[in-house]
């Protein structure tokens, strides 16, 4: 596919807008098919060679997501009300695999590309079972309950007295 312009000129290494679709000439005149990349970016190109925009391209396996202008993205893409995906500097999408941000939060994205957990690292996590059902005295304060099961150490010498008079 070839495109002239209004003054009858090839358009070459150019953009051709037609209605609201956009097309890309290469250096021969030539409409683009799949991926062109450039100056750092991606777009992909239908088989109609229509340029993909705010919809997802499959290749094999891979997905990528172009933007609202046909540029690949990369990073998070938030999406619907929840929906959260992540794109390399590849610009593919992760899928079974991490990704850690600055803040040290990683995401986990499964089969599908979407997130399935976010773990905070060097957050507090409990790593025990609490046992509400303990014994305790009445009047005994709950900043002395390791004093009901003899666990002394630590405590200052004050504190020590007041969970002995509170178990008396």
């Amino acid at each position: 596919m070839e495109y002239y312009g209004n003054d009858y000129k090839q358009l070459r290494n150019s953009y051709a807008r037609v209605d609201n679709t956009y097309f890309y000439l290469g250096a021969y005149g030539d409409a683009v098919k799949g991926a062109r990349y450039y100056d750092g970016g991606m777009e992909y190109y239908g088989n109609d060679y229509k340029q993909i925009r705010n919809n997802y391209v499959r290749t094999g396996n891979t997905y990528f997501y172009m933007g609202v202008y046909g540029d690949a993205i990369k990073g998070f893409r938030h999406y619907g009300n929840n929906g959260l995906e992540y794109y390399g500097n590849d610009y593919k999408q992760y899928r079974n695999q991490s990704v850690t941000d600055q803040q040290q939060t990683v995401y986990h994205f499964n089969q599908y590309g979407d997130v399935d957990s976010i773990n905070k690292r060097g957050a507090y996590k409990q790593v025990i079972q609490p046992n509400v059902n303990v014994w305790g005295q009445p009047g005994l304060c709950l900043g002395y309950v390791d004093s009901a099961f003899g666990v002394h150490s630590g405590l200052s010498y004050s504190a020590r007295i007041a969970a002995t008079k509170a178990i008396q």
